[in-house]
């Protein structure tokens, strides 16, 4: 089981360093909406290596089931490991992280009391409703992935 979950631990820790570095040491005065690109690309990136996953997931079995639920496995641990990051670095970093615009745009618009229950309370709904969309999301892929490699290392038959 430890080794179907190897890429959500990998994924992960690739993560961490950005989520600290974005959020605590360069934090940037930049709406989301200015990055837009940027973020559509980290998606996209993120499904595929998902789908990769499943991929490496299905080399020797040459199951697809085994990729859904490899890619599945990683998009759920990842994703779980990623908001969990997110949770202990604006909690400990609370002061910058209130400063960033778009945070400040939903909580004045938000019925929360204060900055920190605000962003606890978004870091619990991503939790609770991302990371099963995200699970989905990354069985869909993995199993793209797993069906790739189960048809690359197919033995091959030959016949007269």
């Amino acid at each position: 089981m430890l080794k179907d979950c190897r890429y959500g631990l990998y994924m992960g820790a690739l993560f961490a360093p950005f989520i600290v570095l974005s959020q605590a040491i360069f934090p940037s005065n930049r709406s989301d909406d200015e990055v837009g690109g940027l973020i559509l690309a980290v998606y996209l990136a993120t499904f595929v290596y998902y789908g990769t996953a499943g991929f490496l997931g299905v080399r020797k079995s040459l199951q697809v089931r085994d990729g859904i639920r490899v890619g599945a496995l990683t998009a759920l641990l990842g994703m779980g490991l990623i908001i969990a990051m997110f949770a202990l670095v604006d909690n400990i970093f609370l002061e910058t992280v209130s400063q960033q615009v778009d945070k400040i745009r939903a909580f004045e618009q938000s019925q929360y009391v204060s900055m920190c229950s605000y962003i606890n309370w978004s870091l619990l709904k991503g939790a609770i409703f991302g990371v099963p969309v995200f699970g989905v999301i990354g069985g869909a892929s993995g199993g793209f992935g797993g069906l790739l490699a189960a048809r690359i290392y197919a033995p091959r038959t030959n016949s007269h």
